[in-house]
């Protein structure tokens, strides 16, 4: 069994706005979460998705001409090895794929559209897309081959930058709060010098005082992240509802899938667990320098 001691007065105004401190940043932590996992989640997609295709575009203004040069290319694709599979997208599917930037709607029949066909690379195929390309020019002079790994690749590394960044955030916020905490601790037990310095002598240890800060500092965590993690969600919400609003939004979904949600559920017990351990620490160190 754990001894308990109560010897510290109810919270004073300084006591009762730490837990709004520590709601801004587990809201900023919360942010830089978000960031970064839903980052990694849409990288992790976009590499599944593109990695083994190709986009192979017909641009011929002649409808005539491009149906002809469709026809061959798709004859092309199927003979060549590697290419599990190659079908030319439809009118609704190409439209469908506009509409976010042009607008629901926009895209018709006298707009200027190329032919797009879709090509599955087999698995663990490898395929010259440069000599892929020259032998589909020579078949279709206008066609364009679009080999996604080109500029997937700089944008994972784009990615990865911007989730190293937003875990340096969440580090840098753990490191304010861990700060912000000595500091309230110690103001804390300055002004209760005279008490805890009767407690002391009374014979209560220095773990036992440093329980009591502890326990009081583990609910502010808590309290605070808890605040922090409401704020966080009404912030989702309202920019969630306002990108619906949208008609031909560019903006991504900006809800995250659960597996994200659930682990902001871990904000609560960091905050709480960061904390409580800085309280005692700082405690602990402060009486060691009044003994």
């Amino acid at each position: 069994m754990f001894r308990q001691i109560r010897f510290l007065p109810s919270e004073n105004v300084h006591g009762r706005l730490l837990p709004w401190v520590v709601a801004v940043m587990v809201f900023l932590a919360g942010v830089a979460m978000l960031v970064a996992l839903g980052l990694q989640a849409t990288a992790q997609t976009w590499h599944e998705g593109l990695s083994r295709s190709l986009t192979v575009q017909v641009i011929n203004a002649d409808p005539d001409g491009r149906a002809r040069e469709v026809a061959a290319v798709l004859d092309e694709l199927r003979r060549t090895p590697g290419i599990a599979d190659a079908r030319e997208e439809t009118g609704d599917e190409v439209a469908a794929l506009l509409e976010p930037w042009l607008g629901k709607g926009n895209v018709g029949p006298d707009l200027p559209i190329p032919a797009l066909i879709d090509v599955k690379l087999a698995p663990e195929a490898t395929v010259d897309v440069e000599a892929l390309g020259q032998a589909l020019v020579k078949v279709a002079p206008s066609v364009r081959v679009d080999a996604h790994e080109r500029w997937l690749a700089d944008l994972l590394v784009l990615m990865r930058i911007v989730q190293w960044v937003s875990g340096i955030i969440v580090g840098l916020v753990g490191l304010a709060t861990v700060v912000i905490i000595v500091f309230a601790t110690r103001a804390n037990l300055a002004a209760q010098r005279d008490t805890v310095e009767i407690v002391h002598m009374m014979g209560a240890r220095d773990g036992l005082i440093a329980g009591a800060y502890q326990r009081r500092f583990l609910v502010v965590g808590i309290k605070g992240a808890i605040l922090g993690l409401i704020f966080l969600g009404l912030g989702m919400l309202a920019i969630h509802f306002v990108n619906q609003r949208l008609e031909g939004a560019l903006l991504p979904q900006l809800i995250p899938d659960r597996r994200v949600l659930a682990s902001l559920l871990v904000l609560p017990f960091a905050a709480g667990l960061i904390t409580m351990l800085t309280a005692r620490f700082a405690v602990k160190r402060a009486l060691a320098d009044m003994n």
